[in-house]
């Protein structure tokens, strides 16, 4: 839980940054803060979490697929809700991290990492 919270803040403090500092376009900004979300999580649930150092590359392998489906799953779900609701991104991006979260607790704990 504290991982995901930990990874959550990054993703959500990278978007708001390039989004509204740089001006970068609201699913540019939503892949980076995914993906630097998504190093930081995979770092801590591997070593800390999961304690699954002997898993090899197998975990990278699957965790990389796990949240590429996510992405690309919260992508599709954001440019819905900004183009077609008119939700703002900041706020309809809140929505995608409430859907990516769910998406990759449940992967990482029986697919990824699972026993």
């Amino acid at each position: 839980m504290v991982v995901g919270g930990i990874s959550t803040v990054l993703n959500y403090a990278v978007f708001l940054l390039l989004l509204n500092v740089f001006g970068v376009n609201y699913l540019l900004a939503t892949i980076v803060g995914f993906a630097t979300g998504a190093i930081l999580g995979y770092y801590l649930n591997k070593t800390w979490t999961y304690d699954a150092s002997d898993k090899g590359h197998s975990a990278a392998i699957t965790y990389i697929s796990l949240y590429s489906i996510s992405l690309l799953a919260g992508l599709g779900f954001f440019w819905m809700l900004v183009e077609k609701l008119q939700i703002p991104p900041e706020f309809g991006n809140i929505f995608v991290i409430i859907l990516t979260t769910i998406m990759n607790f449940l992967g990482t704990k029986f697919w990824v990492f699972s026993k």
